[in-house]
């Protein structure tokens, strides 16, 4: 009966551990209406240039919109990188906004880029105030 009982007893605390971690990391915020309409014009612009100077192997443009610290963090180097990893996906045939998302005091606009060879997802982070300009970028 004990072993029973402590058996329960440890399934019991390893579900309630298992739901509080759970709800410990909170679901994504969506930004919605207005608020989402000007964070996807503040980044387009920024995002245009990024994905041209992809296109274009050219570093300049494509980083031309970066905060200092995207500026510290991304070099020739790793725009080299990209450009090598984007050149199998053939050409850029479109952009499509999937979300907004707000991280902190930013925002994450999330696209959906398709190329001739590759659907793949780009998150680009904007300051919520203050001067637009590229603080974040990832590919998922």
């Amino acid at each position: 009966m004990k072993q029973k009982n402590f058996f329960l007893a440890t399934v019991i605390a390893l579900i309630t551990l298992l739901t509080m971690v759970g709800c410990a990391q909170s679901a994504p915020v969506y930004a919605q209406g207005t608020e989402k309409d000007n964070a996807v014009a503040a980044a387009a612009p920024l995002t245009q240039d990024m994905l041209d100077g992809i296109q274009k192997n050219d570093f300049a443009l494509f980083s031309k919109d970066f905060d200092a610290s995207m500026v510290k963090a991304m070099t020739q180097d790793g725009f080299n990188s990209i450009v090598k990893q984007f050149a199998p996906y053939g050409d850029f045939k479109s952009s499509e906004i999937v979300n907004v998302q707000i991280v902190s005091t930013y925002y994450r606009v999330n696209y959906k880029l398709t190329y001739t060879n590759k659907v793949f997802t780009m998150g680009v982070v904007i300051p919520i105030n203050g001067t637009p300009a590229v603080s974040g970028l990832w590919f998922n």
